[in-house]
C-alpha cells in the first residue's frame, strides 16, 4: 500500500428500480387510457377494420 491518506470506500453503483427517477409522462398515458376506455374507443377501429380481418380457421385435432 502506498503512503497517504486512506480514502472513503466507494459507494455501490447499483440502483434498484424504485430508486430510479419516475417520468411524469406516465400520468398522461394513464389518463389517456382511462378516457379511451370510458369512450369505448376500441369498438371504433375494430368495426372499421373488420372487413379486413381474416376469417377464423379451426384445425381439428390441433391442441396447445
Amino acid at each position: 500500500m502506498s503512503p497517504g491518506r486512506r480514502q472513503e470506500q466507494q459507494k455501490s453503483m447499483w440502483l434498484s428500480y424504485d430508486q430510479l427517477p419516475q417520468s411524469r409522462g406516465a400520468v398522461f398515458y394513464k389518463l389517456l387510457q382511462q378516457f379511451l376506455h370510458e369512450e369505448e374507443f376500441d369498438s371504433f377501429p375494430e368495426k372499421l377494420c373488420a372487413p379486413f380481418y381474416a376469417p377464423m380457421i379451426v384445425i381439428s385435432g390441433w391442441h396447445d
